[in-house]
């Protein structure tokens, strides 16, 4: 398996407190890699050890399937386009020459790249515009083509879609998806566990400073688990019902629905014969996928979204 990033007991102090405790971090070539957890997590200082803007306090970090020294640093940040909290712009200028700029800065000789990289986020009809007038939305992609200007092998973004209304995080995560087709591999940071589990392929769990769990998001819906909702006339009847039917049934009750968590739903259609058959009306059954929220919460007893 090719890892792109891999870290071994990566760890950070500050004083006497863990930021980051002995991290174990596996991105492959190709993941949309979503790293979970909340506020103070200690994601963003993950993000500054593997960037080399902070150095670790114990363990290692591999680029790239080889180990990062100081005298390999520079050879691997060539291959990656990075975006740390809000990326700041010169706002007299345009979206077009803001890049240009960069673009010289980085001694990236091929002027055509500035144009790659605002067609790949969407923002060649407003390269012209001014930056001040761009939306919120607007100047994060524009971050993020700024990252993608030397056309990196690995892209990493903390918190992408932080303070994006509703609209501009769709819009973020369609382009995201759409960069991970043209060969990238994306690290993406975030709290907002409702829109990041919609769009990667492989999720770590941070708490604490420490990693609870990584898997890929089909394995991970699974531990989620499924319930089956019944809308019945009478609810406490029906759950007494289930519970003979069902062997170690985890059922909850709610005014007039009837909440059955299941691994798997091919008893429903048994526990609505036998709702019928006992003169319960069923107004209504439906299969519920839990979500990475979810789970997230009952891992951590803390809150998905901070």
């Amino acid at each position: 398996m090719s890892y792109i990033i891999q870290t071994k007991e990566l760890s950070k102090l500050f004083k006497k407190t863990a930021a980051v405790d002995k991290l174990n971090l596996n991105v492959t070539k190709g993941d949309i890699y979503g790293f979970i957890g909340q506020n103070g997590s200690g994601k963003t200082t993950t993000i500054r050890m593997l960037l080399n803007l902070i150095k670790p306090s114990g363990g290692t970090v591999e680029l790239f399937s080889e180990t990062v020294s100081g005298g390999n640093i520079y050879r691997h940040l060539k291959k990656i386009g990075a975006i740390i909290e809000t990326p700041g712009f010169y706002l007299n200028l345009s979206g077009e020459e803001n890049l240009d700029i960069h673009r010289i800065m980085m001694d990236i000789p091929d002027r055509s790249s500035v144009d790659r990289a605002l067609k790949l986020v969407g923002l060649s009809d407003q390269k012209g515009k001014k930056t001040q007038q761009y939306s919120l939305g607007m100047k994060q992609r524009l971050g993020i083509a700024r990252a993608l200007l030397h056309d990196p092998e690995l892209l990493i973004l903390d918190e992408p879609t932080n303070g994006l209304d509703p609209q501009g995080i769709v819009e973020i995560r369609d382009m995201l998806v759409n960069i991970s087709k043209q060969g990238k591999t994306i690290l993406i940071s975030s709290h907002i566990l409702s829109e990041i589990e919609k769009m990667v392929s492989r999720i770590g769990i941070l708490h604490n400073g420490k990693l609870l769990e990584e898997s890929s998001r089909e394995d991970f819906r699974k531990k989620c688990g499924q319930s089956i909702q019944y809308r019945v006339s009478e609810p406490d009847k029906a759950a007494e019902l289930i519970k003979k039917l069902v062997n170690g049934a985890d059922i909850s009750v709610n005014e007039d629905l009837v909440t059955l968590r299941i691994t798997e739903s091919d008893n429903n259609g048994k526990i609505i014969k036998l709702l019928v058959e006992n003169d319960i009306e069923v107004k209504e059954s439906k299969v519920i996928q839990a979500s990475l929220e979810d789970y997230f919460i009952k891992l951590t007893g803390g809150s998905g979204h901070v």
